[in-house]
């Protein structure tokens, strides 16, 4: 029957390390979950964000938008860092352009077919 002594003596005479994962081994499993990680969550989010960015920044009045906290309206007039956003009648509010979540109908969009119908 071996003892924990006897397996110690053995992996002393057997070279000094049991068999496994060296450090190199290591580094290009941590570079490879990076790797993953960039691809697959941050990358696609950037696109994501930029493409949207992209999209407010070609707002202009008579857009219909739907803002972040779920309401919608329709902007009236734009500045550097404001859009103003007419949600009902005689009721504008100024809204940062990251509180645009979506354009809903833009003058500039072609018209689809339930639209043209």
């Amino acid at each position: 029957m071996l003892s924990l002594t006897n397996i110690s003596t053995v992996i002393a005479n057997a070279g000094g390390q049991p068999p496994g994962l060296g450090p190199f081994t290591m580094i290009g499993m941590m570079i490879f979950m990076f790797a993953f990680m960039y691809f697959f969550t941050i990358r696609p989010q950037k696109q994501k964000e930029k493409k949207h960015q992209e999209e407010v920044a070609k707002l202009k009045k008579g857009d219909q938008v739907l803002l972040e906290s779920g309401i919608y309206g329709e902007i009236f007039a734009a500045e550097n860092d404001a859009m103003f956003v007419k949600i009902a009648e005689k009721t504008n509010i100024k809204v940062h352009p990251r509180g645009i979540r979506m354009i809903i109908k833009s003058d500039s969009a072609e018209p689809t077919k339930e639209e043209v119908k």
